[in-house]
């Protein structure tokens, strides 16, 4: 029988579909991850969506690395046509600037946008996280 009708595996069985990537990554951490993120028929906050993290501190980047995945989305480290968002709370920087000119296809923005996403459980404009709101100029005297 040809591959595929997973959905009516899933039912039958009661064992929900998951992404290889689920067992790559058990092994990684030597333990056994959670399946929720990792199934494939279940909508998730940060579905579609790459972030690239810069100018964070390595747990920083863990962190924003287990969130991103948890809820769907992606991190990688390299800049690239691919990336939806830039994770930041710098507006310096090589990243930022390349960024800033691809503006209509990469979203800048803080990793608090990522937190009240997730505790809204749902997309917050990008706009009102952007790091340049962290700080801010100082008004002219």
């Amino acid at each position: 029988e040809p591959y595929g009708g997973e959905e009516e595996e899933e039912e039958e069985l009661g064992v929900p579909t998951l992404q290889s990537e689920w067992v790559l990554l058990s092994c990684k951490c030597g333990v056994q991850l959670p399946t929720r993120p990792f199934e494939v028929n279940s909508p998730k906050l940060f579905s579609g969506l790459v972030f690239c993290p810069s100018k964070m501190p390595s747990i920083d980047v863990e962190r924003l690395w287990a969130m991103a995945l948890y809820h769907g989305g992606r991190v990688q480290t390299r800049l690239d046509r691919g990336v939806t968002h830039l994770v930041t709370m710098a507006t310096s920087g090589a990243k930022y600037e390349c960024a800033v000119l691809h503006s209509d296809s990469i979203k800048t923005v803080s990793p608090l946008w990522i937190l009240e996403a997730i505790q809204q459980s749902r997309r917050v404009p990008e706009a009102d996280y952007h790091p340049s709101l962290l700080h801010p100029s100082p008004s002219p005297s």
